[in-house]
């Protein structure tokens, strides 16, 4: 994974965090002064934490010193 390659991911993180910030904090706005309904909220915050936790996951496993589960069945004899 290049420089480049890990900023995008960086970046998209963020962007995900941003909006699952921002579903949250438009449910603790007054039921009249909220843009998202829960429905709607609810999804979109569910999305970006995937999205998060799935840029994470990517991220740990990369910088893991453990080897890759295909890497470790190759090299048992």
């Amino acid at each position: 994974m290049t420089r480049k390659e890990i900023r995008a991911l960086l970046v998209a993180t963020r962007v995900s965090f941003d909006d699952a910030a921002a579903a949250a904090e438009d449910q603790m706005n007054a039921p009249r002064d909220r843009e998202l309904g829960p429905v709607l909220a609810r999804r979109n915050f569910r999305e970006a934490k995937k999205s998060v936790v799935d840029d994470l996951n990517l991220l740990i496993g990369y910088f893991s010193d453990e080897p890759e589960p295909a890497e470790a069945a190759g090299t048992a004899h």
